[in-house]
C-alpha cells in the first residue's frame, strides 16, 4: 500500500475530506490530493498528516511499525502537546470555546478526582494565553 493510499483510507475511516484533513494537519487540499492519487511524495508534511490522523509518521511514511501515533518511542507527552496545539491554533473561535469548555470540564473532573495532570494544565494555560491575545 502507498503512502497515498494509506492517507486516503485512513482519512475516509475517520470521515475527513481532503479539505479537513488538510485543515487539520496546516497542509494544502491540494497537496493533500496529490499524495493519495499518487502524483507527490512530500515527506516535508508526513508528520503533520500523521498527527492530524493520529497515526505514527514512520507508519504513515513507509506502512511499518505501529499504526499508533501513542506507540512511538520519540513521541513525548511535549511532542504530542505541540502538534495538538498547532491544531488548535487553526480552529474557529466557536471550536475553540468548545475545546474550552471541554478542558475546564476535564480540568474540574480531574480535581475533584485530586489527580491534575501537569500536561492538562499546560494545555489549558496555553489556551488561556490564546484567549487573551484574541481578545
Amino acid at each position: 500500500m502507498t503512502i497515498g493510499a494509506r492517507i486516503r483510507r485512513l482519512r475516509l475511516e475517520q470521515g475527513l475530506t481532503q479539505k479537513g484533513l488538510a485543515l487539520q494537519a496546516g497542509v494544502s487540499q491540494q497537496l493533500i490530493n496529490k499524495l493519495e492519487s499518487g502524483k507527490g511524495e512530500s515527506t516535508k508534511h508526513i508528520i503533520k498528516i500523521a498527527a492530524a490522523l493520529q497515526v505514527s509518521s514512520e507508519w504513515l511514511a513507509v506502512g511499518e511499525a505501529s499504526l499508533s501515533v501513542f506507540a512511538l518511542e520519540a513521541a513525548s507527552v511535549e511532542d504530542r502537546l505541540d502538534a495538538l496545539w498547532e491544531r488548535v491554533q487553526r480552529l474557529e473561535a466557536a471550536q475553540k470555546e468548545r475545546l474550552v469548555l471541554v478542558l475546564e470540564r476535564l480540568l474540574d473532573d480531574q480535581e475533584h478526582a485530586g489527580s491534575l495532570s501537569k500536561e492538562l494544565k499546560a494545555l489549558s494555560l496555553r489556551l488561556a494565553k490564546l484567549e487573551q491575545k484574541q481578545s
